[in-house]
């Protein structure tokens, strides 16, 4: 049965593979992305397939203007996958407040607010994925220069925690995956010359199932997906 989708983050990377993975499989998915150009291609992409696409280019951090794009275009919501997120690379002395109010705008605040915001849409039994990293998993090997993005994903993943048991009365359920390396340009740019354990299109077969089939059997958890570290 076809499945009401929003994929943040769906212009370039795993978010592009996601959404034309589960548009291929038939479901109808409102990608959002502030790059044009990587939703026109993403368009391109899925212009033969079963599933209905729909484009939305702006910055996901205006929660408001996103969720009335919802209201209008998908009526109601079976899974949210917050895919979005914001890098830094930097040394830990020189970091400015606005570059972490930056990462922790969009990783941490946005999610948040967006599922807030959408809780009257979403169906009974509907499922919301945070896409978060191994870097913000407790106990992980951490690395010099990433302490914005992994911590941001560290609270992310707490908020996952409390997410599920602030839903449960609406039947709404919540998890997150910590991804560990995916050959995208954002692992590219934290470490350089390093390969990636998985690609972007294995990654999002992988996502796409847990998204379909996880809930209600598995609420609440963080889970590592990750064989090598990086």
């Amino acid at each position: 049965m076809a499945k009401h989708i929003l994929v943040t983050g769906a212009s370039r990377g795993l978010g592009f593979h996601l959404t034309r993975l589960l548009v291929h499989q038939g479901h109808k998915v409102l990608a959002v992305a502030r790059s044009q150009e990587g939703l026109l291609q993403l368009k391109q992409d899925c212009s033969a397939m079963k599933g209905q696409l729909i484009l939305q280019a702006q910055d996901i951090n205006n929660v408001e203007e996103l969720v009335q794009e919802v209201e209008r275009e998908l009526q109601t919501v079976d899974v949210l996958i917050n895919n979005a997120a914001a890098f830094l690379k930097k040394e830990f002395t020189k970091l400015s407040r606005d570059e972490l109010q930056r990462i922790y705008n969009t990783n941490v605040f946005t999610p948040l607010l967006l599922v807030q915001q959408l809780l009257p849409l979403f169906n009974s039994h509907a499922h919301i994925v945070n896409i978060s990293s191994v870097g913000g998993v407790q106990g992980s090997l951490k690395f010099k220069e990433l302490l914005p993005y992994s911590s941001s994903k560290g609270a992310l993943n707490i908020i996952t925690e409390c997410l599920a048991a602030e839903l449960d009365e609406h039947l709404v359920y919540c998890n997150a995956l910590a991804l560990g390396s995916v050959s995208t340009q954002m692992f590219k740019k934290a470490f350089p010359g390093f390969s990636a354990g998985a690609s972007p299109n294995e990654m999002a077969k992988y996502i796409a199932h847990f998204a379909l089939n996880a809930a209600p059997l598995i609420n609440g958890k963080v889970i590592s997906v990750s064989h090598t570290n990086p």
